[in-house]
């Protein structure tokens, strides 16, 4: 799937790790739906992202998909056999 992601964390140069490229398809879990998106959102989240940095108490896993806000269309249901739905 294309997608922008953090390669790894650079605190002193955070653009370095700014990826714009091809990565796996996602697993679909067990009761979740798959939405490609077709518009995303870049924000302040994803600067200390890029610089390795988080509020959270895990470290970050690199490689990570960049965006949290995103619209796009349903795609399948965990499950289905990979033919779009309307």
């Amino acid at each position: 799937m294309f997608a922008v992601y953090a390669s790894d964390g650079n605190l002193e140069n955070p653009l370095a790790a700014l990826v714009v490229g091809e990565r796996p398809e996602p697993v679909v879990p067990e009761g979740w739906v798959r939405v490609k998106v077709s518009h995303a959102s870049l924000n302040r989240h994803d600067i200390f992202t890029l610089m390795g940095v988080t509020a959270q108490a895990a470290l970050i896993v690199f490689p990570m998909i960049l965006g949290n806000d995103g619209a796009g269309r349903y795609d399948r249901l965990h499950g289905d056999d990979h033919r779009q739905r309307p």
